[in-house]
């Protein structure tokens, strides 16, 4: 489950990425109640249990958060994942089906999770649901562009 939000500087000034990703976990509270759903390092975790991985990127107007969340995961190809050489504190060495947990369990359905995620934002902000083909019309107008091919930087 993929969850990206993008916010004008006007509603988050701060460009600390710790503070923004703990404002994203307020906006998302919700979403998870009754769920021991916290912040570890870098990390959204239940229980001490990494359940997402995070990417940010901030601009003079921009704020960009977005979090792949780990829906379901076969732990035998987990398992075949190496040991990272650098890792969060809460890790403590441990493998990652021990480390990581899927939020599969947690949640009736994944369209459960994604309403869920939807009331919870609701409650911070107004939100306009737009039709697949409007967001591509979008896509189509001129519009900053800070993805580069390597051969164009040369």
């Amino acid at each position: 489950c993929f969850f990206t939000l993008i916010l004008d500087h006007s509603l988050f000034s701060c460009s600390c990425p710790k503070n923004f990703l703990l404002f994203v976990k307020t906006l998302l509270q919700a979403a998870f109640f009754p769920l021991p759903f916290e912040v570890l390092e870098n990390d959204f975790v239940l229980q001490f249990q990494k359940i997402g991985v995070n990417a940010q990127h901030f601009t003079n107007k921009r704020r960009l958060h977005h979090t792949s969340f780990l829906w379901d995961f076969s732990h035998e190809m987990m398992s075949l994942l190496k040991h990272p050489e650098k890792t969060p504190t809460y890790r403590q060495g441990r493998d990652h089906n021990s480390f990581c947990t899927p939020l599969k369990p947690h949640f009736a359905s994944k369209e459960e999770f994604l309403r869920k995620i939807e009331h919870s934002l609701c409650e911070h902000f107004e939100i306009f649901q737009k039709c697949i083909l409007e967001v591509e019309i979008l896509l189509l107008t001129p519009h900053f562009n800070f993805l580069r091919l390597l051969e164009d930087i040369q």
